[in-house]
């Protein structure tokens, strides 16, 4: 028999229940709030309290509501009768829960701010968490082995004849040769299409070690659980067939990675240098790497796995983010940015890269090899001159060229340090910049007051802070995000 108050399975002749220590009496007559019409296959299981944590147990057949015992929350159940009905119907027996606290929750939140570049500085002041969605995702799990055959021709350079660079192709003697390699790899791909690109992002190479099993999935209050919609042919031919082809092309090539690939475009240098490396390091060369048409055994699994997505609001726009079930990885299609601090820095960026540098005057360089001219001619003059000399003109010149050349030295000692001041202003410019970043991040993190909304309960928690922002990884971010814009 049940209580009728919590729920909870109760011993033959119990007068008061265990967990909520309600007066038993007749349960038989009072559990229709729970139990209604029995659901096949589904066993008592663990499911956590929305108001307080708990853990609670759930009767057998149990449907509607479940009063939590210690805070007196009523928990709903649809999630879960809709969860077990479709593991009955789809064959599933395992998968990857939502375990992942609001504190896990707020940090990842805050970590994905801080490792984009250009994060408005304001963010952590005006952002507000509104929602937090949970997901249970039906998917499948593909166990692949793949075999694949290559082909290459391999050439050898024949040493013994001294060919011209423009003819040392001529050298290489080239045989065809094969090989084949095998993977093994286990590959997550949704079953539902709009979960598609947040299934493969985050879960498409996850360690089989993480499923666990059915009756032991949690899942949350109010978890909007998906129905399979995408068939396994399609999701295996889109998303999983490309990845074992992929991984085989990689570990043939790197089979024959100590032999060197030969590149040749007609380009002179590029016959040297390659003449060059065949000369010092009698290398192997090959050419023409194919790979077959692939073998792909599989075995297919299908599994459920948790998705949550947290939704917060920024200056009157929605933004939302994606994590895996325990909350360790994340996905986003946009994140906030600040226009203004993204194109001053990419200014600074551009205007230190392109610093100028000063060449020496023309004239000093023309007035060098005028001087040079002139010392040759005074010279030749003074042999064949029938005994008159030219020494007086040759002195002069050489005092000159000395004078013109330690003018140009002085010339680029000057201008480089002149060089080296702007590259400095604007590093320090620069760094003005980040610094204001770093205390914006810094005393965020350090005074641990959570951001406005649903998660405002995390604020004093460590583990919800326990953020390492590196200003150095943020400005390398920045700076690599100018370079691809160039």
């Amino acid at each position: 028999m049940f209580c009728s108050k919590c729920g909870q399975e109760l011993g033959n002749d119990v007068k008061f229940c265990s967990g909520c220590g309600a007066s038993v009496g007749d349960n038989q007559k009072n559990i229709k709030k729970v139990v209604q019409e029995p659901v096949s296959g589904i066993t008592a299981r663990s499911f956590l309290c929305s108001g307080c944590g708990e853990s609670l147990k759930i009767p057998k057949n149990a449907r509607g509501v479940v009063k939590c015992p210690s805070c007196k929350t009523e928990c709903i159940l649809d999630g879960i009768i809709k969860n077990a009905e479709i593991a009955a119907k789809e064959n599933i027996n395992s998968g990857i829960p939502l375990t992942a606290t609001s504190a896990i929750l707020h940090k990842q939140l805050i970590e994905c701010f801080l490792n984009q570049p250009y994060f408005p500085l304001d963010i952590f002041e005006n952002a507000e968490v509104i929602r937090e969605e949970r997901y249970c995702v039906p998917a499948y799990c593909f166990d692949c082995n793949g075999e694949a055959s290559y082909s290459y021709e391999e050439g050898e350079y024949d040493e013994s004849k001294n060919y011209s660079t423009e003819d040392f192709l001529k050298g290489f003697k080239w045989y065809t040769k094969s090989g084949s390699e095998r993977v093994s790899a286990a590959l997550f791909s949704s079953g539902n299409k709009k979960m598609t690109s947040y299934i493969n992002e985050l879960y498409q190479k996850t360690d089989l070690k993480k499923l666990i099993d059915f009756e032991y999935l949690e899942f949350p209050q109010n978890v909007e659980t998906l129905d399979y919609d995408l068939p396994q042919l399609v999701a295996y031919n889109e998303h999983i067939k490309q990845i074992v082809e992929e991984m085989l092309i990689i570990k043939g090539q790197e089979s024959l990675k100590h032999k060197k690939e030969l590149k040749y475009n007609g380009e002179l240098w590029e016959r040297i240098f390659i003449l060059r490396n065949i000369q010092q390091n009698n290398a192997i060369y090959i050419k023409n790497f194919m790979m077959g048409d692939s073998k792909i055994k599989k075995e297919i699994i299908r599994v459920f796995l948790g998705l949550y997505r947290v939704v917060y609001k920024y200056r009157d726009q929605e933004f939302s983010i994606w994590f895996s079930g325990d909350g360790q990885k994340s996905y986003f299609d946009e994140i906030p940015v600040d226009q203004k601090l993204k194109e001053t820095l990419r200014e600074k960026y551009y205007l230190q890269d392109h610093v100028k540098r000063s060449d020496p005057p023309k004239i000093l360089t023309i007035g060098f090899w005028v001087l040079i001219i002139i010392s040759i001619f005074s010279l030749i003059a003074t042999i064949f001159g029938g005994g008159k000399t030219f020494g007086v003109p040759l002195i002069i010149c050489a005092i000159g060229c000395m004078l013109c050349r330690t003018m140009e030295e002085e010339y680029k000692k000057k201008h480089e340090k002149k060089h080296e001041k702007g590259e400095a202003k604007f590093q320090n410019e620069i760094d003005d910049i980040l610094s204001q970043v770093k205390n914006v991040a810094q005393k965020f993190i350090e005074k641990e007051q959570a951001l406005r909304g649903i998660y405002h309960e995390v604020t004093g928690k460590t583990d919800a802070f326990n953020i390492d922002f590196n200003i150095k990884d943020y400005a390398e971010a920045a700076y690599s995000d100018y370079e691809e814009n160039q």
